[in-house]
């Protein structure tokens, strides 16, 4: 650039506060491609003493205004700036609009996030309403530094995050081949709660995901052996912030009913004898017996329910019969067993002969044939 043009419309003033020969000049409008040089005053023959920078170092031809806006120039004749000056001899600061600076000297005046307490939990709500007011480029003004310190002190407000997750089953009363879920809850923290769901073998080390993580709020898996288990909870808040919980429960062998009868078969007249027996689930076993005709609807007990290990009852058909044991451990779960025992009817002699009394020289007839009656 070299169509330079002086106008006393904007002279410098020295600044008498300056420990160093010093002038300044606030309110200058300059855009990213701005230039500017200073001059010394004008002589009686209308030249001027000295450009500052000489000849060729325009300021803002290297790109030293960034922005658009209004600007204080500060100027040093005597090249003793430090190492942020121009040529040691300008120094451009931007000047910050009004509602922009209240807005930092309010985010200022606001204590450390440490020394954060509900007492100020206004003065930092309303910092935060002034910011959100500003324009868009007030809010470039802000920089990143003091709008940390404003976000810092309202995280300092935020309750901590608490995990709550828990297991909906009854973590006493778990058995292998249970669908087990694990519900998401939380407290504190700010804004949306997500949630990820993991378990593995308390004795392994790799956790498997029970869902994909932070997209549901419950998650299920089926612990396939008999051993300890650990669920692995973790709760996000909007701000990122996590919180984990680890969650224990021991999966136990199913309640099984091994209960047995006397026989497969018996005659009418003899005993069918039941006698109870379980393994698995909670051990504190109870049984309950019932028999009803195979062909037939209503069951009748054998005995009071859960009252006795063994119990009986005497066919009178000779028929096919059903027995039905329950069990019931500790924690109430039931296991049932049926049988089907076949009553048969004794062995019965119907052989006959042809007279009780005959004469001598007449033939005895043979008897019939011996037969079982038996009776499915």
């Amino acid at each position: 650039m070299t169509n330079w043009q002086v106008d006393s419309a904007y002279k410098l003033t020295k600044n008498d506060a300056a420990a160093v020969n010093e002038y300044s000049y606030s309110g200058l409008d300059l855009t990213t491609t701005s230039e500017f040089k200073i001059v010394s005053a004008a002589t009686s023959d209308g030249t001027y003493l000295k450009w500052f920078p000489e000849i060729g170092n325009n300021y803002g031809s290297n790109g030293e205004i960034t922005a658009d806006a209004k600007y204080t120039v500060y100027f040093r004749p005597d090249y003793n700036g430090n190492a942020d000056w121009y040529c040691n001899a300008i120094y451009v600061a931007i000047e910050v609009p009004e509602e922009s600076q209240a807005v930092i000297d309010m985010i200022n005046a606001l204590p450390d996030a440490a020394n954060v307490t509900t007492a100020n939990e206004q003065a930092i709500a309303a910092a935060r309403k002034a910011y959100d007011d500003l324009s868009d480029t007030n809010k470039t003004f802000v920089s990143a530094d003091t709008l940390a310190k404003l976000e810092a002190a309202e995280d300092a407000l935020i309750p901590e995050l608490v995990n709550r997750c828990f297991i909906e089953n009854d973590t006493d009363k778990i058995y292998s081949g249970d669908e087990i879920t694990v519900s998401g809850a939380a407290e504190g923290g700010k804004g949306e709660y997500t949630y990820a769901f993991y378990y593995k073998k308390t004795s392994g080390t790799n956790w498997l995901e029970m869902a994909p993580a932070y997209t549901t709020e419950s998650a299920s898996f089926t612990p396939a052996v008999m051993v300890n288990y650990d669920v692995k909870t973790v709760v996000k808040d909007a701000r990122g912030v996590t919180a984990e919980k680890i969650l224990t429960f021991k999966a136990k062998k199913p309640l099984t009913n091994d209960s047995a009868t006397s026989a497969e078969e018996i005659a009418i007249g003899e005993k069918i004898v039941v006698t109870g027996a379980a393994s698995g689930g909670a051990k504190g076993y109870t049984y309950a017996f019932y028999y009803k005709k195979s062909s037939k609807d209503n069951w009748y007990a054998m005995a009071p329910a859960f009252t006795t290990k063994r119990a009986s009852v005497t066919p009178s058909a000779g028929v096919s019969y059903d027995v039905k044991v329950i069990v019931k451990d500790a924690d109430g779960n039931t296991e049932e067993k049926l049988f089907t025992v076949k009553v048969t009817k004794p062995l019965t002699n119907e052989s006959t002969i042809s007279a009780e009394e005959i004469v001598l020289g007449e033939n005895v007839v043979e008897p019939v044939d011996t037969k079982y009656n038996n009776v499915v």
